[in-house]
């Protein structure tokens, strides 16, 4: 199966529902902006150093890569079926982890980041749970 067969994603049709704006734990996402620099997402792929806001920012939603909470609550996400194409169902791991980012850090896609990043946002939320 080609993946050209799933590229069909949705016209814009934002509902205006707000429930990305109202869920956005850092006021990131506006009616008609948005503010990287306080993505949760974008800061856990920040190679930079990181701000303490930035490192409480990752303790606080225990984040090793990305956040997605506004992918997650939107409206257009909900009901869709498993990829059927097996390569993206391989090597799941709910949790990543100090103990498992060695075996997983160079298959998954956040893996292009780099070393580094990983295992400092792993610091930092084992950090906030010791």
């Amino acid at each position: 199966m080609e993946l050209d067969d799933f590229s069909n994603p949705l016209p814009n049709q934002c509902l205006g529902c707000n429930l990305c704006i109202t869920h956005c734990p850092t006021g990131a996402l506006c009616e008609h902006e948005f503010k990287k620099d306080l993505c949760r997402s974008h800061i856990t792929q920040k190679k930079a150093e990181l701000t303490l806001w930035e490192s409480e920012q990752i303790k606080a939603g225990a984040l090793i890569w990305g956040c997605d909470i506004c992918t997650q609550i939107c409206p257009h996400n909900r009901d869709i079926p498993v990829t059927p194409i097996t390569l993206f169902q391989e090597n799941l791991s709910p949790m990543l982890t100090i103990e498992n980012y060695e075996s997983l850090v160079d298959k998954k896609s956040y893996g292009w980041r780099g070393k580094k990043v990983i295992l400092r946002n792993i610091q930092l939320v084992n950090d906030c749970n010791m």
